[in-house]
């Protein structure tokens, strides 16, 4: 379930590179992809309610601290993401974000008060230094070295968000169930982007050509509904952090994509920045001891 997830999700930076060709803004693009997913979830949500016999458990707490991380992953983390790729590669944007884990292991170092080991410290070196060396490389081959600065550090935020999501989805999924948890969390995240839109746009500013509702439509379905519970599924049985270690599949299905469909450059640099990001978030996954929420 974790590596389907996480190959389905890897194809969502391609698919927005595809949607920024038609001069959409983030915003746009963003209310189209939870705006064409919206309907899945209510109607999962709705015979998934109808089915469970514990639906009378999920307090109102639980309903708000799932909406709240929810937000924090599909809405937050997903609009930094989004526009990130306004301004970097795929191949970056993948590698930077798929440092995820990174955020992981710090905060929860600072939240359950376990100091990192130094295997830990060598595994967050290694990863990161595998960012700058593909940061280096393009920043000497870009003229445009304030987009890369800037869509790097957008990304970076993303990935803070996605880890703090990360956290609080193992808790609630074990508490109310994988399934019902990203309906909430996702129902919050659509609702949220959707008032987002409405306060700065107007309905006629979602009107494209319709090859570009084909490609929201891939987003909503394949890189966000399906993804969405395959990952919550995954995280529920094994981990957030077992799960991170199959992740290092996304940034290589990426970059397969990117370099198959938007003819992105792939160096030797952008490689070996590759090999040292997977192989720090693998040691990070490897080496971190369970918390409280892994051993629920």
């Amino acid at each position: 379930m974790a590596l389907a997830g996480i190959i389905l999700f890897s194809g969502k930076a391609v698919l927005i590179k595809l949607a920024y060709a038609y001069d959409i803004s983030t915003v746009e693009l963003m209310t189209l992809r939870m705006g064409f997913a919206l309907p899945f979830y209510l109607v999962i949500g709705y015979f998934s309610w109808l089915k469970s016999a514990n639906r009378i458990n999920i307090d109102h707490r639980q309903y708000l601290g799932i909406a709240i991380v929810g937000i924090s992953g599909y809405y937050i983390a997903s609009y930094l993401d989004l526009q990130s790729l306004r301004y970097i590669s795929v191949n970056l944007e993948r590698m930077v974000l798929f440092t995820y884990p990174a955020f992981t292991l710090i905060l929860t170092a600072l939240f359950y008060r376990k100091p990192l080991i130094r295997k830990e410290i060598l595994a967050l070196t290694v990863a990161y230094l595998g960012i700058s060396v593909i940061m280096l490389h393009d920043s000497l081959t870009i003229v445009d070295t304030q987009s890369l600065l800037t869509g790097g550090l957008y990304v970076l935020a993303a990935s803070f968000f996605f880890a703090l999501f990360l956290m609080g989805s193992q808790n609630y999924a074990r508490q109310v169930g994988s399934a019902a948890f990203t309906t909430i969390a996702m129902i919050a995240a659509s609702i949220m982007m959707l008032i987002h839109f409405f306060l700065t746009h107007q309905f006629v500013d979602l009107i494209f050509p319709p090859r570009l509702y084909m490609i929201a439509i891939t987003m909503a379905v394949l890189t966000t509904v399906i993804p969405s519970y395959l990952m919550s599924s995954a995280i529920k049985r094994i981990g957030a952090s077992k799960a991170s270690i199959l992740g290092a599949a996304g940034p290589i299905t990426t970059a397969m994509l990117a370099i198959g469909v938007l003819n992105e450059p792939f160096t030797l640099y952008h490689a070996l920045g590759m090999a040292l990001v997977i192989t720090g978030v693998t040691m990070i996954s490897r080496t971190s001891k369970p918390t409280a929420i892994d051993e629920a």
